[in-house]
């Protein structure tokens, strides 16, 4: 492995864990904190993998699609800041912005920056890489779910009907 793609993921890999540490420091998020660290783990993995191929001129036709993914990726990132929860912990939960439509924009964020990576090199190491992100990011919802209906009961499961999960209008 070239030593400069090693210091790249060593460094990425510190700031995940700082990330992940930061946000999720409450007991009841310690499953949440864990499969957010994968999957995180497995995008940058699947960025330093792939990255020679997002400046590829000739493979313009094939990184097209996946460059167009990677900016709904942005997409719903910058939703989720706009709409101010992305490193907040109030104790209420949005309904407004993005937050109408999906209840997990960074998760969208992440997934559809995930499939983006994929797309510009699929090969078996990527196909691994955006696997493990998306079971990460299926059992991070999965788990947020949980915690959201222990803290607002009914409200939430309204708020749940209403909207899908991280693609709006079909999941």
């Amino acid at each position: 492995m070239n030593p400069r793609i090693l210091i790249v993921v060593i460094i990425g890999t510190m700031v995940n864990v700082f990330i992940v540490w930061k946000l999720y420091s409450s007991q009841q998020w310690r499953y949440v904190k864990l499969y957010r660290f994968f999957s995180l783990e497995a995008i940058l993995l699947l960025l330093v993998f792939n990255f020679s191929t997002i400046f590829s001129v000739e493979k313009f036709s094939i990184v097209l699609p996946g460059c167009l993914i990677l900016v709904i990726a942005l997409f719903f990132f910058l939703s989720a800041i706009i709409s101010g929860r992305l490193l907040t912990s109030d104790v209420q939960f949005p309904t407004k912005g993005i937050y109408a439509y999906i209840r997990y924009p960074i998760e969208a964020g992440m997934f559809w920056l995930s499939v983006g990576l994929f797309l510009l090199q699929i090969d078996g190491t990527s196909l691994i890489f955006v696997a493990l992100s998306c079971y990460a990011l299926y059992e991070i919802i999965k788990q947020k779910e949980e915690i959201m209906l222990k803290i607002f009961g009914g409200d939430f499961a309204v708020y749940a009907k209403k909207t899908k999960r991280i693609i709006p209008f079909l999941y």
